[in-house]
């Protein structure tokens, strides 16, 4: 179960935060089990929607995200 509100909580108070949040999003979404990637896709929608830097960070790496997701 992820718990995206604490999530929010988390990278809401820092922009380290959300670095370190999208490396490990993207080491996660580099993994084989298609449940992994979904959860980690799921996270990532939600901070899409909510963080600036988050949509900066993702679109900069917009080709690599996009592989990762398909596997």
């Amino acid at each position: 179960f992820i718990n995206l509100y604490k999530i929010n909580l988390i990278n809401r108070s820092n922009e380290i935060n959300i670095k370190i949040t999208h490396e490990i999003l993207k080491t996660q979404l580099n993994k084989e089990h298609s449940e992994v990637r979904y959860a980690a896709f799921q996270i990532v929608n939600c901070l899409f929607q909510r963080s600036h830097l988050f949509r900066e960070l993702i679109l900069e790496e917009f080709q690599e995200l996009f592989e990762l997701v398909l596997g």
